[in-house]
């Protein structure tokens, strides 16, 4: 088994995205400062990484104010990488 995988996605209240099988959703939603929810976010992620022990954590920036924060076995264990879709998407 590949273990559970858990999304977190930050950002304002918008249309809600399904969650691929088997990897639940996290929303989170707040006034705070973006950097603040990312940083509580990967610590929600660096504490399931543990439990789990063989995945790292993966932030990847979809927009402007929309970021996501997995566990991915891409990423060494132990590590954060930040993967940035919304720079790279533009002219």
């Amino acid at each position: 088994a590949m273990g559970s995988m858990v999304s977190l996605m930050i950002g304002p209240p918008r249309q809600a995205t399904p969650g691929v099988s088997g990897q639940p959703r996290i929303h989170r939603y707040s006034d705070s400062p973006i950097e603040d929810s990312i940083n509580t976010a990967v610590e929600m992620a660096r504490d399931h990484s543990m439990s789990e022990g063989w995945q790292g954590i993966l932030v990847t920036r979809h927009g402007a104010d929309m970021y996501t924060v997995n566990l991915s076995a891409e990423v060494p264990y132990g590590a954060t990488v930040e993967r940035d879709l919304f720079s790279s998407n533009k002219p």
